[in-house]
């Protein structure tokens, strides 16, 4: 795992490429440097916001929110407003947590964690309002390429 700084406020995590039969995030090793990084980025406990189909997460007790990423693989960094799809956020507040997580994530390129700004109540309460979701977080990770390209942006 490579991490650079590529803004003052931006980084970018680089894990092996995927390969036929390889995906990073299915590696230990690679998914637990990844996991030091970010757990140690900023203060946890993480919300995950995860589009589309969330059955997957059931063992994180996923709560609706109207807030998605969209495609990081389509080049997009953003997290856009839609009120009625069955986006679903979870509340990871170990590193094992996180682990197990990713480690479960069929379609990373449709997650987007955050780290509360205050705590996760008032971040909660932050995505239920339809403005600017950067008031319910400090910081925001996307991944693309099957999770081999990792950015993490410093929002304040």
């Amino acid at each position: 795992m490579r991490v650079s700084q590529v803004a003052f406020d931006r980084f970018f995590v680089e894990l092996p490429m995927p390969e036929p039969g390889y995906t990073p995030l299915a590696d230990r090793e690679e998914v637990g440097h990844l996991v030091r990084f970010l757990w140690e980025y900023a203060t946890p406990p993480v919300l995950a916001l995860v589009a589309g189909d969330a059955s997957w997460c059931q063992p994180w007790s996923p709560r609706r929110v109207s807030w998605e990423p969209e495609d990081a693989d389509s080049g997009a960094f953003e997290i856009a407003w839609h009120p009625d799809r069955g986006s679903q956020a979870v509340v990871l507040r170990s590193e094992d947590d996180l682990r197990r997580f990713l480690a479960a994530c069929p379609a990373i390129s449709r997650v987007a964690l955050l780290w509360p700004r205050v705590d996760v109540a008032k971040s909660f309460m932050k995505l239920a309002e339809n403005g600017d979701w950067r008031g319910a977080a400090d910081a925001l990770a996307r991944f693309a390429r099957q999770g081999s390209e990792v950015t993490v942006l410093q929002l304040r």
